[in-house]
């Protein structure tokens, strides 16, 4: 029994991380190119940021602060 609440409880965690990751991707998808090159990335890396801020990737992108 355990091993199963411990599976749903993983199932459970992967599914927000998902459903924030798509938020994130269609957040930033409603962005216009300039904004996107302001916060720093082109929108070629809209979903690798969106991975990385839900945590579903390592993140590999360090903050520069001029």
């Amino acid at each position: 029994m355990r091993i199963l609440t411990e599976w749903a409880l993983q199932a459970h965690a992967n599914y927000c991380k998902r459903r924030e990751a798509q938020a994130t991707r269609d957040a930033l998808e409603a962005l216009d190119d300039r904004v996107l090159l302001d916060l720093g990335f082109a929108r070629s890396e809209i979903e690798s940021v969106a991975a990385e801020a839900s945590g579903e990737a390592e993140r590999t992108r360090a903050l520069e602060w001029k």
